[in-house]
């Protein structure tokens, strides 16, 4: 099924690999219920690992255009195998299963020794949680065409998980004593009895987003402590007893938000929170925990520092003289989808000079209303869409009878069933 093969790199778009990827199909099984495709393949010889990081991510992405296809498995074997390139393929499997499970970040740096199909990790003394994740390289590399035997070899000389950590923080610790000999700039940002946070190490999107996730990095790290700095959406005050009162506080970034909490107990830290505003900036140092509360991970302040004032943003223009339409357009009444409220979609369209602006909620048209009156009197039109789920006609039968007239002069009933 050589020509089967080729027939599936042109459709992968791979055509001008077909000199250097060579195999064949052994068979395509299409599970219709459950929407996934199985490829069965013999490839000639194993790849050089770049071309065969693209080969995968190409199959993978099968179920990104194929209408019948939500789910992709793949078995390949080879014709000749050989392991000269093992050591990259345990990177790259290394790498896949990082992307599924963050807590394979655990295996980062670990010395790999390769002899044939034999792969030895050299692991520190408390590394025998490495065991059990070697059960899933193992399967992810046979199921690339590797049939290999992975063991552990535990090294006193290695430094242990805990040392490894320690050290991070202690050059950390010096760090912040190096800088704190340089004479710092102007600070724009103010602290509650000068408790500062010493650096800002990560992002919102470096925190974990579910309880599962979270877990999983404390297993690696032994503790889920985070440094960032980020804008201040929104500010919450709630009174819980005499003693304490709990702020809250959304913070964004350039690529995630974040609730963030506080608990205070002190009058002077009381009135500093009480000065926050929405789009202050702000450092947070703290750790992340799961608040059942809000079902989510949030960031519980030790330390908090912001700015005298809000920091405003530049306003955007559109300085373009053929100004463009949007016709794509997703209000708040599209759940998961839109934030704004067509309001405030429209005045930016205006203030941006655009003649039109078009509105396609999802499978809804709630906003219409809203859309009336905010675009009524305006210098812009407005268009009333929507985007609307379709039957997959690959699996209902949209005509029982031939029909041979013209659809464009045909009638049509449209029948809408509404509950409630």
């Amino acid at each position: 099924m050589e020509k089967q093969f080729e027939k599936l790199l042109a459709y992968l778009n791979l055509e001008e690999k077909k000199e250097t990827i060579i195999g064949k199909l052994i068979e395509i099984t299409v599970d219709e219920g459950r929407r996934e495709w199985f490829f069965n393949m013999e490839l000639k010889e194993p790849l050089a690992i770049e071309e065969f990081e693209l080969f995968e991510r190409r199959l993978r992405n099968v179920s990104m255009f194929a209408k019948s296809c939500d789910y992709v498995r793949y078995q390949i074997e080879y014709e000749t195998v050989h392991y000269e390139t093992i050591l990259a393929y345990y990177e790259h499997a290394l790498n896949v299963l990082k992307e599924e499970r963050p807590r394979y970040e655990a295996l980062n740096g670990f010395e790999v020794d390769a002899e044939g199909d034999e792969l030895t990790i050299v692991c520190p003394k408390d590394g025998l949680y490495v065991e059990n994740m070697l059960f899933d390289i193992k399967d992810y590399l046979m199921r690339i065409g590797f049939d290999v035997t992975i063991g552990i070899r535990f090294c006193d000389n290695t430094p242990s998980i805990t040392e490894r950590i320690e050290h991070e923080d202690e050059a950390d610790v010096l760090e912040a004593e190096r800088n704190a000999n340089v004479p710092a700039p102007q600070s724009r940002y103010v602290q509650y009895k000068d408790r500062e946070v010493k650096k800002v190490k990560h992002g919102i999107a470096d925190i974990p987003v579910t309880e599962e996730a979270l877990t999983e990095y404390k297993s690696m790290h032994h503790k889920a402590d985070f440094s960032i700095e980020a804008r201040v959406m929104s500010v919450d005050e709630r009174k819980l007893n005499n003693r304490t009162t709990l702020f809250t506080f959304v913070l964004s970034d350039e690529e995630d938000s974040i609730y963030v909490k506080k608990f205070v107990y002190d009058k002077e830290e009381l009135d500093f929170l009480r000065a926050t505003e929405p789009n202050m900036k702000m450092k947070v140092q703290g750790s992340a925990q799961y608040d059942k509360f809000v079902d989510e991970v949030v960031l519980t302040a030790l330390t908090i520092e912001r700015t005298h004032h809000a920091i405003s943003e530049e306003e955007r223009t559109d300085d373009e003289k053929n100004k463009r339409i949007e016709l794509h357009l997703h209000s708040k009444m599209s759940t998961l989808d839109g934030i704004d409220s067509i309001d405030d979609y429209v005045q930016t369209a205006i203030r941006f000079n655009h003649p039109a602006i078009a509105l396609t909620d999802h499978n809804n048209v709630q906003a219409f209303p809203d859309f009336y009156h905010a675009t009524k009197g305006k210098p812009i039109k407005a268009i009333y869409g929507v985007e609307l789920n379709f039957v997959n006609e690959a699996h209902v039968a949209m005509a029982w009878n031939t029909y041979e007239g013209s659809l464009r002069d045909a009638t049509y009933t449209i029948f809408d069933l509404e509950t409630t």
